[in-house]
């Protein structure tokens, strides 16, 4: 599963641990760290409990799955956040998408996890690409039968030039698999917030 950088979006190919526990991306240059507050952190840890049930006579074999299950879902699952924390304004846009072709619980899980950077394609009617890739943080993720909704989040580098409206159909992409379709339900545009509400 890729990991991307939260600033410019960019793919971490062999991201490089700091001693400080952050990942600097050699595209931009800039800081980021596992995102602690993950749905990703929960998974592990629900497995591991689960085999510390089973397993209360082999304490040693839970310790090593704990251990073993949250590296892997830290390094591979758990998306990036950026370091330093500060709020950046970004594009935005709410979004509807159904997935394409057959998925597990499992994977649908972990593959749209909030905070999760995808890359996406607008297409026209014709399903003709009218865009570049663009990388996207995916947030405010819900799913039910119908498929996916959830708010599209423009990385830094595309904050002023990406702007489609309401109703453009696109493609999503985790690597080079295509893994749903859907459209616009609202402009691509900076949000507005009222003057109480302004974040820190």
């Amino acid at each position: 599963m890729e990991k991307r950088c939260p600033w410019c979006g960019e793919l971490i190919e062999r991201p490089g641990l700091s001693s400080l526990g952050e990942y600097r991306c050699r595209c931009c240059g800039k800081k980021s760290t596992v995102r602690h507050n993950s749905l990703s952190w929960w998974i592990p840890a629900g497995i591991c409990f689960l085999l510390m049930f089973l397993l209360r006579s082999v304490w040693t074999v839970s310790s090593l799955s704990l251990i073993a299950l949250s590296v892997y879902y830290s390094s591979v699952i758990a998306p990036l956040e950026r370091r330093p924390r500060k709020f950046v304004s970004v594009k935005t846009a709410a979004a509807k998408a159904s997935l394409i072709g057959k998925w597990n619980i499992i994977r649908k899980r972990t593959t749209f996890v909030n905070n999760r950077i995808l890359v996406i394609t607008f297409v026209n009617e014709d399903s003709e690409a009218i865009s570049h890739t663009i990388p996207v943080s995916l947030d405010e993720i819900k799913s039910d039968e119908e498929g996916l909704t959830f708010r599209i989040s423009f990385m830094l580098k595309n904050r002023y030039f990406c702007g489609f409206p309401a109703g453009t159909a696109f493609y999503l992409f985790e690597g080079k698999e295509r893994v749903a379709e859907g459209v616009l339900t609202e402009d691509v545009k900076f949000p507005r917030y009222p003057a109480a509400e302004l974040p820190e």
